[in-house]
């Protein structure tokens, strides 16, 4: 997924009706509002992340019961200008907000990625917790670099190991490339926005550090990466 800087610079040389087009279509959430909290913008797929509740123009972020609040998370963007992916429970979803403002630092713009785990309270992993995190916050920022329509993650259990898929739904890799992507720095064609970086050569490691491995299949429709470690039912 593009920055919420590069987005803007891009937007800058559309039309308002060409940037309101491409925005309904985006698969994530985008919101902008005002230093007053107001809200002056919301894309089709922000409103579906909040339902029921309703994002209205010119009135406030809805309170919708997240962790942390959105008007919170807004209120911060104001003041640091920037906002990293920050984690955002609503109900039982979990979203991934980032935003900027603009040059004027009249308006914010809070872009909001759906990136809930499909998993059952039962199923657990023997690792160590920042490592495991650091695995899968790498395989889904890849994810959400080369999908059409967001990243789908499920976790369940196989055998025993634990099997967590970050899933994409992007153009795929090239059967050639498959192999190689894993290494660092490796950049290849046939991937909708090109280059791989070391996200995936990280996640290897760490996957290798937590016994486990990480397995990928993909094609046209897309890229599923497995990141399978030791049950915690061993135990």
């Amino acid at each position: 997924m593009s920055s919420p800087q590069g987005a803007a610079r891009a937007a800058s040389r559309l039309r308002p009706e060409q940037l309101a087009e491409i925005l309904d279509r985006l698969p994530a959430g985008v919101v902008v509002v005002d230093r007053q909290g107001a809200v002056r913008y919301s894309n089709t797929a922000a409103q579906r992340h909040l339902h029921p509740a309703r994002i209205r123009i010119g009135e406030p972020l809805p309170d919708v019961a997240s962790d942390p609040p959105l008007a919170e998370l807004a209120h911060q963007l104001f003041r640091r200008r920037l906002l990293g992916d920050e984690v955002v429970r609503i109900g039982s979803e979990t979203f991934a907000v980032a935003g900027a403002v603009d040059r004027s630092e009249h308006l914010a713009s809070l872009v909001i990625d759906d990136v809930t785990v499909t998993c059952s309270e039962n199923i657990g992993v023997l690792a160590d917790a920042d490592v495991f995190r650091q695995a899968v916050t790498m395989l889904v920022e890849n994810a959400r670099r080369h999908s059409h329509d967001g990243v789908g993650i499920t976790v369940a259990e196989e055998g025993q190991m634990v099997a967590v898929d970050v899933v994409d739904r992007g153009a795929g890799i090239l059967p050639e490339n498959l192999e190689r992507v894993t290494e660092r720095f490796f950049s290849g064609a046939g991937r909708d926005s090109g280059g791989y970086g070391i996200g995936l050569s990280i996640a290897v490691r760490a996957a290798e550090a937590l016994g486990g491995a990480l397995e990928l299949a993909s094609d046209r429709a897309g890229t599923r990466a497995r990141l399978k470690l030791p049950s915690a039912r061993l135990l």
